[in-house]
């Protein structure tokens, strides 16, 4: 299963950000694209994205960062060393793409299956750093 997703995840990010890269050039110059995107009537028109899509100088580099995530994705995503730092980044994507965009239960959906794409050694090992935090007893069954 854990295949299957890194598959589809790497597919959407990466067919997302050549799309971008041919039809749109200017995600990589000045991110007058992206401006636009966060003003679009089906998928913009938040308030936050409106005011933001004002800011030119905020434009460019939100621009370069999501072309850097959709095209990188794929790759750092396969190695566990670079694994949780893509997924981090992509965590911030889609917290950020939900504050300045309406695009449904996409970025909600991508959250939520980001934790099955951990590589396998990084989970345990982050499971067993919460287990031992875990108060003794607090799970314990008292019979009285």
């Amino acid at each position: 299963g854990r295949y299957f997703m890194l598959l589809i995840f790497s597919v959407i990010y990466l067919e997302t950000g050549l799309m971008k890269l041919i039809y749109e050039p200017s995600w990589l110059t000045d991110g007058e694209v992206l401006a636009y995107h966060l003003v679009h009537p089906f998928h913009g028109n938040t308030v936050v994205g409106a005011w933001m899509s004002g800011q030119p100088w905020l434009m460019a580099p939100q621009a370069w960062l999501t072309m850097f995530f959709e095209l990188s994705f794929p790759l750092f995503v396969l190695f566990r060393k670079t694994n949780p730092y893509i997924l981090a980044l992509g965590c911030g994507f889609h917290l950020v793409l939900l504050a300045l965009m309406d695009v449904g239960s996409f970025g909600y959906m991508s959250l939520a299956a980001y934790p099955v794409l951990l590589h396998p050694d990084i989970a345990h090992s982050w499971w067993r750093r919460i287990e031992d935090l875990r108060v003794p007893g607090l799970n314990r069954v008292v019979s009285l």
